[in-house]
């Protein structure tokens, strides 16, 4: 599970976590991509969105579909509580993040993150018309 740096070095996003925080508050639920040059903090700012929030927060990488969506799942079961999420072994994305939503609080929005999407994407093209649906 990612941790927040100390406020003191989280310096000049307030704006943005703002914006990111009355999205999350909002009636309905969106897809809101953060892009932007390497090493400038997106990631941070996407890990102090999700404090006290139901999340998963997955960090994709270069690996093949059935091994990224398996990460998916054993992200899924340490952020939400769940140990019996990463013993699932769903063939698609659609299922993997079907399973993630029935696992989450029922009373609160889920935060999903994905952090690295492009790697997820190259060994998945599906993905995104994947999230669009759902």
């Amino acid at each position: 599970m990612r941790h927040a740096i100390p406020a003191s070095r989280f310096i000049g996003r307030s704006a943005e976590l703002g914006a990111l925080q009355r999205r999350y508050a909002s009636d309905h639920s969106e897809l809101i991509p953060v892009y932007g040059r390497r090493r400038v903090g997106k990631t941070e700012l996407l890990v102090r969105l999700t404090t006290g929030k139901p999340t998963v927060y997955f960090t994709a990488s270069d690996k093949l579909r059935t091994p990224q969506i398996g990460g998916f799942m054993r992200a899924a079961a340490e952020w939400l509580g769940n140990p019996s999420l990463a013993e699932t072994s769903p063939a698609t994305w659609e299922a993997a993040f079907k399973l993630a939503v029935g696992a989450a609080p029922k009373d609160r929005k889920l935060l999903l993150v994905l952090d690295e999407f492009q790697w997820a994407c190259q060994s998945s093209p599906e993905l995104p018309s994947v999230i669009q649906q759902l």
